[in-house]
């Protein structure tokens, strides 16, 4: 499997998956411990993963396996990066929303305005 930056290439070469998909060779439970340190956001970590599913028996020493065989930490650090340009686009789809609606808020008031003063009889 080759690696692009925040991607890995399938065996097809044409179809790409982000590198914070489920991993060649990962198994369920070490990808949903993956999902679950993923998901901790800035605040992950490993011992957070064990407290909150201890009874998986999910050991500290484990996950710290399946950690560095998988490349938890970079696949984060991707993953983080993605969600933060999809915030940035999303608060850019917003604010350009807002920037529009309140330029035809503008155009209203002005052409009821325009209306009203030439209604006026100077």
């Amino acid at each position: 499997m080759l690696k692009t930056k925040g991607m890995h290439v399938s065996e097809d070469k044409n179809q790409t998956a982000p590198i914070w998909e489920r991993q060649k060779g990962e198994t369920t439970k070490a990808y949903a411990a993956f999902c679950a340190y993923r998901d901790y956001g800035i605040d992950r970590s490993i011992q957070k993963v064990v407290n909150k599913y201890i009874e998986k028996s999910w050991s500290m020493s484990l996950l710290l396996r399946w950690s560095a065989k998988h490349n938890w930490i970079q696949r984060c650090v991707a993953f983080d990066s993605y969600m933060d340009k999809e915030r940035q686009k999303e608060y850019l789809a917003q604010t350009l929303e807002i920037s529009r609606r309140q330029a035809q808020s503008a155009r209203r008031i002005q052409e009821i305005a325009l209306v009203r003063l030439s209604q006026l009889d100077p």
